[in-house]
């Protein structure tokens, strides 16, 4: 199977164009996950995420990152705690209109990525019983998601 092509679809504002194109490069274009590694000591979350591993599998923010600025293994609650780093992110998504300085687009943002890296973890590392795939992981976080920011899944 070739590797998905990572096209941004700027279309749509909003947290809906966000979960839009992160819905077509993981579930309708089955891309994997950008995971990279799972550590019991890896800090809060114990799981580190590809934002640019040099490949298209990257996580459900290393997507939007098409300038390749982030650095491949950090969380995105790390990013957002540093000036630097959150002027980058603000830039990635200034297209959709999000003011990463505000508690709510902040909020979406860390739950985006939780969802992935959550289906990801799991999936990979066998932390789901019975093991599930990332995509039905993934597929299911994200309906979990719309539900909870009342946004429309892609297609339906």
């Amino acid at each position: 199977m070739a590797l998905p092509t990572i096209v941004i679809d700027y279309s749509v504002p909003g947290y809906q164009g966000l979960l839009n194109n992160v819905w077509n490069h993981f579930i309708v274009n089955d891309a994997d996950s950008g995971v990279s590694t799972y550590s019991t000591n890896g800090g809060a979350t114990g799981y580190r995420c590809s934002y640019n591993p040099g490949k298209p599998n990257r996580c459900a923010i290393g997507i939007f990152d098409t300038e390749k600025k982030l650095r491949w293994n950090d969380s995105v609650n790390a990013l957002l705690g540093y000036d630097e780093w959150r002027e980058v992110l603000q830039s990635m998504f200034a297209e959709f209109k999000l003011d990463l300085t505000s508690g709510t687009d902040h909020n979406f943002i860390t739950d985006l990525q939780k969802a992935h890296d959550k289906s990801a973890v799991g999936s990979r590392f066998g932390q789901m019983k019975p093991k599930k795939t990332f995509k039905h992981e993934l597929k299911v976080a994200l309906i979990t998601l719309a539900n909870n920011y009342d946004l429309t899944i892609p297609g339906n």
